[in-house]
């Protein structure tokens, strides 16, 4: 139901679009290797690279795709507007903020990644992010022992 009002599909977690479904994968799950964090693989010419690279750059031309045909279709149909749709108005010429394609594309991306975030996930990043930062640690600890008492 999201995609559909966000951008005019439904995606059923990509199940009908299976190259896309596998790039996403691939995009997302590089985001969990600390070795890519640190770009540390980018240093050596490994298969992982070009493999990740083909994901991008398949994933890109899906959602520059989705732009295109939303603008396309821009004034030519009566339905309610979409996410995709408030997104190139807020970025034309009349409001001052001219958004490129690929920072429209940023921003699309940005909601996908969010769209497919879970509870565990996030979750699992805070506790990683409090893992390195002792400071900030410290003072979550107090929180919830406050809160909890």
């Amino acid at each position: 139901i999201i995609s559909i009002a966000a951008f005019g599909r439904a995606f059923n977690s990509f199940n009908d679009h299976k190259k896309i479904d596998a790039a996403y994968n691939t995009i997302t799950e590089s985001f969990l290797d600390p070795l890519r964090l640190f770009k540390l693989k980018d240093l050596f010419p490994l298969k992982s690279n070009n493999t990740l690279r083909e994901a991008f750059n398949t994933f890109d031309q899906f959602v520059f795709e989705m732009i295109e045909e939303r603008l396309s279709m821009k004034n030519t149909t009566n339905q309610a507007p979409m996410l995709l749709d408030l997104l190139i108005k807020a970025s034309s010429e009349d409001s001052g903020i001219k958004l490129t394609k690929t920072e429209l594309r940023d921003n699309i991306n940005g909601f996908f990644v969010a769209g497919h975030e879970t509870s565990a996930s996030a979750l699992t990043s805070a506790v990683t992010l409090l893992a390195f930062n002792k400071d900030a640690q410290e003072k979550a600890r107090k929180e919830v022992s406050r809160v909890l008492k």
